[in-house]
C-alpha cells in the first residue's frame, strides 16, 4: 500500500477542501514500484502484510532509502489489536479507543523534568533570536512585543494565557471577525495564507515558527509541554458548532498538557483541520513517551527550518 502526495512533483501544498491523498495498489516489481515512487512523489510506503517482508523487503527498503521515502510495516498482531479495541463514530469523526492504561505518575515527573531542562536550554540557546525578534517588532510597529491569548485543549477546558511574538498589527483581534469568511481551515482553526493583518516581521517569524518561541515560558511555568496536543483559542472553540457528545468524546486531549509541537506540526500544520488534528492527538495521548517526544522534536526541526505547512 502506497500513499501518494497530492502535491507530487510540483511542490505545491494541499489546501483545505482539496481531496485527501489517494491510496493506490501497485503490482509488485522493483521497477514498477521505483517508477511509481518517482512519478507520484511518494512520501510513505506501508507494507500491509508481514509475509511480504520475506519477499522483496530489501528491494523496497533500498528504494525508500534512495528516494527518502518513509517505510512502515504493519504489525502482525494488528487484527487481534483491532478486535480488542473499540471503534465508533461521533459527529463524523472515527474514534479509536484502545484499552485505557493507568496514567503513570513517574512518567509525568520525568516528562515535567524534561520540559524544565529543555525549555531552559532552548531559552539560553535562542536568547539572541528572542532579543533580535523583540527589537525587530519594536522598530516596525512598537510595543507590545508579545501577543497573549486565552487557549485550551477543548471547549470548556482548562484555560491559560498563551504567549507568542506579535506578528500582526495591534488591532488584529478586532479585525478577525471581518475576515472569517476567508478562513481556509474549519471554524475552530482560523488560518489564512495571505492574512492582511500580518506585518513584514510577522510573515517572516511565522514562516519559521520564531513567533512560537515565547511559549518556552509557558512550558517553564508548567502550563504547556514541549510536545503535546496543540492548544486552541478559547474564542474560536466557542464558535465551533458541535454536539456535547463530540466534546465529551475528545476530552482525552486534556490527559496531557498542550504542546509547543506535536504530531499536528510534523504532519501538515496549517493543512490539517480540527478533526484530523484530534485523531493525531488521540494517538499521541495513548502512545506518548520520552523517546516518542524526542522523535517528534527531531522531526520538528526540518519542518521549522523549511517553513513547511506554515501560514
Amino acid at each position: 500500500m502506497i500513499t501518494t502526495s497530492p502535491a507530487a512533483k510540483n511542490g505545491t501544498k494541499r489546501v483545505p477542501g482539496e481531496a485527501k491523498p489517494e491510496i493506490s495498489l501497485v503490482p509488485y516489481s522493483r521497477e514498477s514500484v521505483l517508477q511509481f515512487v518517482r512519478s507520484q512523489g511518494i512520501e510513505k510506503i506501508f507494507i500491509p502484510s508481514p509475509s511480504f517482508v520475506t519477499d522483496g523487503y530489501y528491494d523496497i527498503l533500498s528504494i525508500c532509502r534512495e528516494n527518502r521515502v518513509k517505510l512502515k510495516v504493519l504489525s502482525p498482531e494488528s487484527d487481534s489489536l483491532l478486535r480488542n479495541n473499540l471503534i465508533n463514530d461521533v459527529a463524523g469523526v472515527t474514534l479509536y479507543s484502545p484499552p485505557r492504561s493507568r496514567f503513570d505518575r513517574a512518567r509525568e515527573y520525568v516528562k515535567r523534568f524534561t520540559d524544565i531542562v529543555g525549555s531552559l536550554t532552548f531559552l539560553i540557546l535562542f536568547s539572541p533570536v528572542l532579543l533580535g525578534t523583540a527589537v525587530a517588532i519594536y522598530l516596525e510597529s512598537g510595543r507590545p512585543f508579545f501577543f497573549k491569548q486565552k487557549r485550551a485543549a477543548i471547549k470548556g477546558g482548562k484555560e491559560f494565557e498563551f504567549l507568542k511574538f506579535r506578528g500582526m498589527g495591534k488591532d488584529a483581534e478586532k479585525n478577525k471577525d471581518s475576515l472569517r469568511d476567508r478562513n481556509e481551515s474549519d471554524g475552530a482553526l482560523f488560518k489564512m495564507k495571505d492574512d492582511p493583518r500580518l506585518t513584514r516581521v510577522g510573515r517572516f517569524i511565522r514562516k519559521y515558527s520564531i513567533d512560537e518561541l515565547p511559549q518556552l515560558f509557558n512550558v517553564l511555568r508548567g502550563e504547556m509541554s514541549l510536545v503535546g496536543p496543540r492548544p486552541l483559542p478559547v474564542e474560536d472553540l466557542s464558535r465551533y458548532q458541535e454536539s456535547d457528545k463530540f466534546w465529551e468524546a475528545i476530552k482525552d486531549r486534556e490527559k496531557v498538557k498542550p504542546g509547543m509541537t506535536g504530531l499536528w506540526q510534523v504532519s501538515g500544520r496549517s493543512g490539517i483541520g480540527l478533526r484530523e488534528m484530534v485523531l493525531l492527538d488521540f494517538y499521541y495521548v495513548e502512545n506518548h513517551s520520552i523517546l516518542y517526544d524526542l522523535e517528534i522534536l527531531t522531526e520538528t526541526i526540518p519542518v521549522v527550518l523549511f517553513g513547511r505547512g506554515a501560514y
